[in-house]
């Protein structure tokens, strides 16, 4: 079973991950969604992410594929500004 968080008060202007364990193609649709709607409530705001991924076990297909769809959705949006530190575009 795996783990996640998706955080936006740790730090202002960061949008923080964290994923840990074996995902479940289930728990991976419910981080998205959790990730997506973080994005969506920040409105304009300019964001960067932090994704801590160093106790995530290696994802299967439909999960890695999920995952890059949260990261697809990320940087569809004017206001992400990169990983890390925020750097406008």
């Amino acid at each position: 079973m795996g783990t996640w968080s998706v955080d936006t008060q740790r730090k202002p202007g960061v949008l923080w991950l964290e994923l840990r364990g074996v995902m479940a193609l289930e728990e991976m649709q419910a981080f998205v969604a959790a990730h997506n709607t973080a994005i969506d409530r920040l409105g304009g705001a300019p964001y960067a992410v932090f994704c801590d991924i160093r106790e995530l076990s290696v994802l299967t297909l439909e999960c890695a594929d999920l995952f890059e769809s949260g990261k697809s959705y990320s940087d569809s949006h004017d206001n992400f500004c990169g990983s890390g530190t925020c750097q406008p575009r």
